[in-house]
């Protein structure tokens, strides 16, 4: 039941702090146990982005991430309100390192922005269609200006 609640942690962790973020806390978490974090036997999950079933390994995030930066524009129709898919969009956006916003529309669709490397926006994109409820119907995705200055991802 323990490894239930810690990995219930973890997935916390990375839905509410950006990467870099995490990144200190597993520097600060490794500073005072003679290396334990660097073993494996602390902050395991953490450091290990393919641990989880259906995470990428840490050469196809590094492959992900050597994509040039983009920003896209995307309408999303299906069953996308009420199942979760903001959040599920935000948790994998934010574990990816992305920015950009996620809003539910009047008329039954879900809106979104999400800029960073072209190969993570596309990973999230394949992962939204696995929410247990989401069902997209059709996607309406076009390029826009890079946001220079924008950080984080956030539900409105």
């Amino acid at each position: 039941m323990f490894d239930r609640i810690k990995a219930w942690f973890l997935q916390l962790l990375r839905a509410l702090f950006p990467e870099d973020m995490l990144d200190q806390i597993r520097q600060a978490a490794g500073a005072g146990d003679d290396g334990a974090a660097e073993s494996g036997t602390r902050g395991e999950v953490l450091t290990d982005p393919g641990s989880s079933a259906g995470q990428p390994t840490q050469e196809e995030l590094d492959r992900m991430k050597e994509t040039p930066v983009e920003r896209r524009h995307i309408v999303f129709f299906g069953r996308v309100q009420g199942v979760g898919f903001r959040y599920h969009a935000m948790y994998d956006a934010r574990n990816q390192g992305l920015t950009g916003w996620v809003e539910n529309r009047y008329d039954g669709s879900v809106e979104m922005e999400i800029q960073g490397p072209g190969g993570a926006i596309d990973y999230v994109l394949e992962n939204l269609g696995n929410g247990r409820w989401i069902r997209i119907d059709a996607m309406e995705s076009r390029k826009i200006p890079v946001v220079r200055e924008e950080r984080g991802f956030q539900v409105r």
